[in-house]
């Protein structure tokens, strides 16, 4: 099963993200430049490097939405969905969960597709609560991520958007294993790092894109 070898590390901004917003719809990355719906639940938490099984991949997507007025994701055949505990000492250890969708060629064979999906929750945050915030800046409790793959390296090459607002854990059981468990649920706005104005100083038109871990996507 495609995965990647990479999670998400939240990159940090001085300022906490300002929720006004210009709606700006004529810039090659509107913002927002769109609108995802999370609904996810996770009955087994997987270790780093371990091989995928029928027990430790949900197969269903738990992110949809609209990204640049279009589907957030293309026609695909079936998904697999996944939560990694990530051992990051001697920083901040990482719960991460990531969504792929699939096609199956003639011989049966998966093909994954792009975009790819990538919740990171610090592990000092993995626990039960309602409106946590989701970002980027220093004081967000989890990053989601919008991404392509490049699958022949089995790396990010680009971002497509992240996503700011807030989001409710339902279930936070970080024992890994099949005794470990995660459900959460969220709506929120996604932004393409090259015009998120939420994050706008007065310079920079909300271009953080420098201040990401991958260079931005071309317009979706």
């Amino acid at each position: 099963t495609a995965d990647t070898a990479d999670t998400a590390d939240t990159a940090d901004t001085a300022d906490t993200a300002d929720t006004s917003d210009t709606g700006d719809t004529n810039h090659p990355y509107p913002s927002p430049y769109g609108s995802v719906t999370m609904d996810g639940s996770f009955g087994y938490i997987m270790t780093e490097g371990e091989a995928s099984t029928e027990e430790t991949v949900v197969l269903d997507t738990y992110i949809t939405g609209t990204m640049n007025s279009k589907s957030l994701l293309p026609p695909f055949e079936f998904a697999q969905s996944r939560i990694t505990f990530y051992n990051n000492e001697p920083n901040e250890n990482t719960f991460s969960t990531s969504q792929v969708i699939l096609n199956r060629d003639g011989e049966s064979n998966a093909i994954p597709l792009n975009p790819y999906v990538i919740l990171s929750i610090s592990a000092s945050d993995f626990a039960i609560g309602t409106n946590l915030p989701v970002g980027f800046s220093g004081d967000d409790k989890a990053a989601l991520y919008i991404v392509d793959v490049d699958w022949g390296a089995r790396t990010i090459s680009c971002l497509h958007a992240f996503a700011i607002g807030t989001m409710n854990i339902t279930d936070a059981d970080g024992t890994l294993g099949s005794r470990g468990s995660f459900s959460f649920n969220g709506n929120l706005d996604i932004y393409s790092s090259k015009h998120a104005m939420p994050y706008d100083d007065g310079s920079n038109g909300g271009d953080v894109s420098a201040e990401m871990p991958w260079p931005a996507c071309s317009p979706y």
